[in-house]
C-alpha cells in the first residue's frame, strides 16, 4: 500500500514520490521528474500552467522514470497547457506513464501533441481517464514519435479532440499503440479522426477498444 503525503505548493508539481494534491496548481514552469518513481494524485485539483512560463507544459518525464497519475476524488483536471500537457525525453530510456484517472482538456498546440506527447523509449499505458476537448495541428489526444515509444490503451477515453491535419485522437509516426480497451470517439481531423498511422516502423492494433463517431474532412 502506498502512502502519499499532501502537496501545498500552488506553483510547482512534484518531481518524485507520492503526493496528493492538496491545493489546485498554477505551474510557473514545466516541471521534470527525477529517476525514480513518481505517484501523482489529482485529488480533484485542477492544474494548468502560468501564462508566462518558459515552456508550457506540465511534466517533462526524464530517463528512468515511472510516472504513475490518478485522481482519488475525482473532478480533477490538467489544462491550459501549449506545448504537450506530459512529455516523454526524446533520448530517454526506461520511461513509463501510466494514467488511472483525471480529465486532461484545453490543451492546445499549434503543432503536433497538445497532451500526451510520448517520444524516444516512452511508454504510456491508459487505464483510465479522460482525454477531451484539445486542439493541435496532429495529435490532439496522444502522439507516438519513433520505433520505440508505445501506448497501451486498457481504458479511459479520448473524445472530441480536433486537430486541423491529421489523427484527432491519435497520431503514431513509427511507434506502437494497441487499444484492448477503452474508447476513442468523437475525435476530428483532415485525415484520420480516431487515429492517423504514419511511417514504415508503425503499428496499431485495435482489439477490444470502441472506436466510433471520428470524422475526417
Amino acid at each position: 500500500q502506498i502512502s502519499y503525503t499532501a502537496w501545498t505548493d500552488p506553483t510547482s508539481m512534484p518531481k518524485t514520490g507520492n503526493y496528493y494534491l492538496m491545493t489546485d496548481v498554477v505551474s510557473a514552469n514545466q516541471n521534470s521528474t527525477q529517476a525514480g518513481t513518481l505517484n501523482l494524485c489529482l485529488h480533484g485539483h485542477k492544474v494548468t500552467v502560468a501564462e508566462n512560463a518558459d515552456r508550457r507544459r506540465i511534466y517533462f518525464v526524464n530517463s528512468n522514470t515511472t510516472m504513475n497519475i490518478s485522481d482519488c476524488a475525482g473532478n480533477g483536471t490538467v489544462s491550459g497547457c501549449t506545448a504537450g500537457a506530459i512529455l516523454t525525453n526524446g533520448s530517454g530510456k526506461n520511461v513509463e506513464v501510466n494514467l488511472y484517472g483525471g480529465t486532461f482538456t484545453d490543451n492546445h498546440a499549434t503543432g503536433t501533441g497538445a497532451t500526451f506527447v510520448i517520444q524516444g523509449q516512452g511508454t504510456l499505458r491508459m487505464y483510465d481517464g479522460i482525454i477531451t476537448g484539445n486542439t493541435a495541428k496532429s495529435g490532439a489526444g496522444v502522439a507516438i514519435y519513433g520505433k520505440d515509444a508505445k501506448l497501451f490503451m486498457y481504458g479511459g477515453t479520448i473524445e472530441k479532440n480536433q486537430v486541423t491535419a491529421q489523427g484527432g485522437g491519435l497520431y503514431v509516426s513509427e511507434g506502437t499503440a494497441q487499444l484492448s480497451g477503452g474508447t476513442v470517439a468523437g475525435n476530428e481531423a483532415q485525415h484520420g479522426g480516431g487515429f492517423y498511422v504514419t511511417g514504415n516502423a508503425a503499428y496499431v492494433n485495435v482489439q477490444g477498444a470502441e472506436v466510433t463517431g471520428n470524422t475526417a474532412s
